[in-house]
């Protein structure tokens, strides 16, 4: 009956492309406060652990505090082109200054500036056990940012990092660098429960 009668009374363009317009500002409003969020519990994240790391290593940063990365963090993502940007300055939390690290490990190459490469190095130096994902989200954000368009052409890897992180085609951007931005601040939470036991015995 309903059905039938759907047929005489059915919704004016008007009323649709009304209703369509706000739900794509609820839509923006949910994204906007959920970015926020991510991006403050990041950037308190990674202060935390190179406060942590920092103590433990006698080293500066583990991570790079860059006031444009951490801005980054903040802006909307709404296409392909903010996409590949904002992964771009993302990838720049792990790149670090070599220099302060030679002395922990001289056996490593000297121009390493991966943070992932060095705390894997710290870790084993240390006998310390650790979840691998930790760094392999890191890794996979690095090669995922090696083999996106314009830095260099997308290639297997993209499609297979992007199944990594959730995604299925077509892409939604947004939704994507949301999803890198959660598992990057699971990794950290982990990396900061790590520091904080080995802190923690390091005082015992």
């Amino acid at each position: 009956m309903l059905g039938f009668l759907s047929r005489f009374f059915k919704p004016k363009p008007e009323k649709q492309k009304s209703d369509k317009a706000v739900a794509g500002v609820i839509d923006q409003e949910r994204r906007y406060l959920i970015r926020v969020s991510l991006a403050r519990d990041i950037a308190n994240a990674v202060k935390i652990c190179n406060i942590l790391f920092s103590n433990l290593a006698y080293v500066p940063t583990l991570f790079r505090e860059d006031i444009q990365v951490i801005s980054a963090l903040y802006q909307p993502c709404d296409n392909e082109n903010d996409f590949y940007v904002k992964l771009g300055a993302l990838a720049g939390f792990f790149q670090v200054d070599p220099k302060p690290w030679n002395a922990l490990f001289p056996e490593l190459d000297p121009k390493i500036q991966r943070a992932n490469t060095l705390i894997i190095n710290w870790f084993d130096k240390q006998k310390i056990v650790y979840d691998q994902e930790i760094t392999r989200v890191w890794e996979n954000i690095q090669v995922l940012r090696n083999a996106s368009f314009p830095f260099h052409q997308t290639d297997q890897r993209w499609i297979k990092l992007a199944k990594l992180f959730g995604q299925d085609f077509p892409i939604n951007y947004a939704d994507y660098y949301e999803s890198i931005l959660r598992m990057f601040l699971d990794s950290l939470k982990m990396l900061q429960t790590i520091l904080n036991g080995v802190s923690a015995r390091s005082k015992a």
